[in-house]
């Protein structure tokens, strides 16, 4: 799917308040976990979570797409994660990443 269509899905996301889940790997850090996005830019991501955790994701030369995800990609808390769910992945011109899944109530009773 187009960079637009990702966008605009995050977008969507990001209006109705829907809980997401998060794999990432940014420098050194990585994991996974529940969030939600406290804020969606042109320029940023920011994304929040329990108990005052946060991550920002500098969105300027990233680069959008959705695609169906394979829970052997997500790094840790994906037992609940069907194959081919819906995500949108996020790639950073350092080779950064993050991969977003909205939760859908079935899975959040899961974790």
């Amino acid at each position: 799917m187009s960079e637009t269509s990702a966008r605009n899905l995050l977008g969507l996301w990001a209006d109705k308040s829907f809980p997401m889940f998060i794999s990432f790997k940014f420098g050194d850090s990585s994991g996974s976990t529940r969030c939600v996005i406290a804020e969606l830019s042109t320029s940023i991501l920011r994304l929040s979570w329990e108990p005052h955790g946060e991550l920002i994701v500098p969105l300027e030369k990233a680069s959008f797409d959705i695609s169906k995800v394979d829970p052997t990609e997500v790094l840790s808390g994906s037992d609940w994660l069907g194959k081919g769910e819906e995500c949108v992945s996020i790639v950073l011109p350092s080779n950064d990443w993050c991969l977003l899944v909205m939760m859908r109530p079935s899975a959040m009773d899961d974790i």
